[in-house]
Parts: C-alpha cells; sequence; structure tokens
C-alpha cells in the first residue's frame, strides 16, 4: 500500500482542520472526527461524509476508539 493511506490515521488540511480517521486502500471507512483549526469545534464523519456536531468530550472518546490520541490545541 506504498503511499496510500490506510488504517487509523490524521489529515492536515491547509487551513488547519484535522481529520482523524480509520482508512481502506486510501478511502476513509467507517466513523471518524473532524475538528476545527482551533479545535472549538468537531464533527462526526462517516466513510468521508461529514454527519452531526460532536461535543469535544464525544469527539476525543471517539478519537481514542480509533486507537489514536486527541489532537493537542493548547495556545488557542
Amino acid at each position: 500500500m506504498e503511499g496510500r493511506k490506510h488504517g487509523p490515521g490524521v489529515y492536515w488540511y491547509s487551513d488547519g482542520r484535522i481529520l482523524m480517521a480509520s482508512y481502506q486502500q486510501d478511502e476513509q471507512k467507517g466513523m471518524g472526527v473532524l475538528w476545527s483549526s482551533n479545535g472549538h469545534q468537531a464533527w462526526l464523519t462517516d466513510s468521508g461524509v461529514q454527519q452531526a456536531d460532536l461535543d469535544l468530550q464525544t469527539a476525543e472518546e471517539k478519537v481514542k476508539d480509533l486507537g489514536l490520541s486527541p489532537p493537542n490545541f493548547e495556545g488557542e
């Protein structure tokens, strides 16, 4: 899978947003969390499609369920 996303990972957008999700063959599969650039908002994604607003505690729990650590927005 060289050069492709596969498994849990973090994608940083150029505008500062952060997507934390799981990938199979370079496509997001299942649940993920999209964070605003300042970390004050989060959204649930499903297979790459934004689904719903999340409170920050729920967003952190969902990221941990993916086996990832929530992003650190200190200094914001």
